[in-house]
């Protein structure tokens, strides 16, 4: 039998250009797990430094910098897709609406689930009020889609002075009275870079993920509103997924929670606000696979993160687990 070489040689590069974006994807892996191992413990140090608490610095600092995934995959498809024609624009809110909404189902189901799963998540802080304002923020999202309203520049202006309110009420809100290990010997100039290094640590990583899993699912023939439901958003929740397992590992609860709780509050007051400040974002609900699933699946989500609250003050594995079904189901009737 005789060997083509060049069919060979043909062969064996096909090969290498299919195993390309897997070899990336879990490169992107290494990067989020990494830099959000360095990235908590920073946080932990700058909160012990200048007497913050877990749960604020997580809301903020933590929240900020893995919320910017969803950010910058939200600008990234405006300036892609928005061209003067309406089926740009579409695409580009499908994508930034899908992001942003899905990103939220994946932190409480995915992220909240996993670690309740694997370790106990215990409430450290009252956290009500919170939980009611990202449960108004995202249904006000799915009322926009449901109604088919307009998100211009003028919910963007909004959006972001609830940014601003919102940062004043976590500065509020810190109590300096509790007690936190002394951080004299914490060098906070260095920990602010190594953060800030950490965050282009999980850009880079969630940019490889996000990147490679939607050449993947070219193949499987899915919409852009699908995929960014699915594979966009869980690929923007994985700093979230990493460093929220890095937290619940050093048993920093209310850095967790802090972090889900502020990340879903600036997905839509931060990410949809500047989103909204250059193109209008408008999706309508039949154009969702699922749309009317979506809304039972983000209600229940929420729903069992309430109950869990007002219950136990703590998210029992039985609890993780009935999230991560609800996850997995919820990607599987989308695909």
């Amino acid at each position: 039998m005789v060997i083509n070489d060049d069919g060979t040689l043909l062969g064996l590069l096909l090969l290498i250009k299919h195993l390309i974006p897997f070899v990336l994807f879990f490169l992107g892996c290494i990067f989020l797990y990494y830099s959000s191992e360095s990235f908590i413990d920073h946080s932990i140090l700058i909160s012990q430094k200048i007497r913050i608490s877990p749960i604020i610095i997580g809301a903020s600092v933590v929240a900020l910098g893995t919320s910017l995934p969803e950010l910058l995959v939200s600008l990234y498809s405006i300036f892609l897709y928005s061209t003067p024609n309406d089926a740009g624009i579409l695409i580009s809110s499908g994508i930034v609406i899908g992001n942003i909404l899905g990103s939220n189902i994946a932190n409480i189901a995915l992220v909240l689930g996993c670690c309740a799963f694997l370790y106990k998540v215990i409430f450290e802080s009252n956290i009500l009020k919170d939980l009611f304002f990202i449960s108004f923020l995202g249904g006000y999202v799915l009322l926009c889609i449901y109604f088919n309203v307009t998100i211009n520049y003028t919910h963007g202006i909004v959006l972001l002075l609830s940014f601003l309110f919102y940062f004043y009420y976590l500065i509020s809100a810190n109590n300096s009275n509790e007690e936190y290990i002394e951080g004299s010997s914490v060098n906070l100039l260095y920990s602010l870079f190594v953060i800030i290094v950490c965050i282009v640590g999980l850009s880079l990583g969630t940019n490889l993920i996000v990147e490679n899993a939607l050449e993947i699912s070219k193949l499987l023939g899915m919409s852009e509103l699908n995929v960014a439901f699915s594979i966009v958003a869980l690929g923007t929740s994985l700093p979230e997924l990493f460093t929220g397992l890095a937290s619940i590992k050093r048993k920093k609860y209310d850095l967790l929670i802090g972090n889900i709780i502020g990340s879903n509050i600036l997905n839509v007051i931060f990410v949809l606000g500047i989103s909204s400040l250059f193109t209008n974002i408008n999706v309508s609900s039949n154009l969702i696979n699922g749309g009317s699933l979506i809304a039972v699946i983000f209600i229940a989500c929420h729903l069992i993160l309430l109950l869990s609250y007002l219950i136990n003050k703590s998210i029992s594995k039985m609890s993780g687990l009935l999230l991560l079904f609800i996850y997995f189901f919820f990607i599987f009737k989308l695909f």
